[in-house]
């Protein structure tokens, strides 16, 4: 069987046996798809030892992929939710990211007044100091403290 495959012919030439002489016509590119397909699958039929070993490789590869698909879908679901949380206005949840904030502005004037530093980061010094401003805030003192207290930190608040 003699094929010409161009890709700027229409009809293709095959040769066809009759049951009393060879003659030859010619056939439509619609009818060559199907004889190329038929071609190709005889040309792909592998031997039965051949074909179970490639399908024991193609087996190993598609159970090696599934945990990877399964980390890369954990990791997108991780990603969804997490975005999804970033955006959750529930009111409660506004709340909570409120007073999260105000906790971290509170905590950063405790770092920009230096107590970290005297105090080398000692957590109970600095809560025992707090625990003393509060007292003095409750005492009899309380609105001259408040008034020097606040003095400072305006001037400190310009000064920096």
């Amino acid at each position: 069987m003699r094929l010409m495959d161009c890709d700027s012919l229409v009809f293709h030439w095959r040769p066809a046996l009759t049951e009393t002489k060879r003659r030859s016509y010619l056939v439509p590119n619609y009818a060559m798809h199907s004889l190329r397909a038929r071609v190709k699958d005889a040309l792909m039929r592998k031997p039965p030892g051949l074909r179970r070993r490639t399908e024991g490789v193609e087996l190993h590869r598609r159970l090696t992929a599934t945990p990877v698909a399964l980390r890369r879908n954990r990791a997108a679901r991780n990603r969804h939710q997490a975005a999804r949380a970033r955006h959750d206005m529930r009111a409660w949840q506004v709340e909570r990211r409120k007073r999260t904030r105000h906790l971290i502005e509170l905590g950063g004037l405790v770092v920009k007044a230096g107590i970290t530093d005297l105090t080398r980061d000692d957590r109970a010094m600095i809560y025992g100091a707090l625990l003393w401003m509060a007292d003095k805030l409750k005492s009899n003192q309380a609105e001259q403290a408040r008034g020097l207290w606040t003095a400072k930190g305006k001037q400190a608040f310009e000064g920096h």
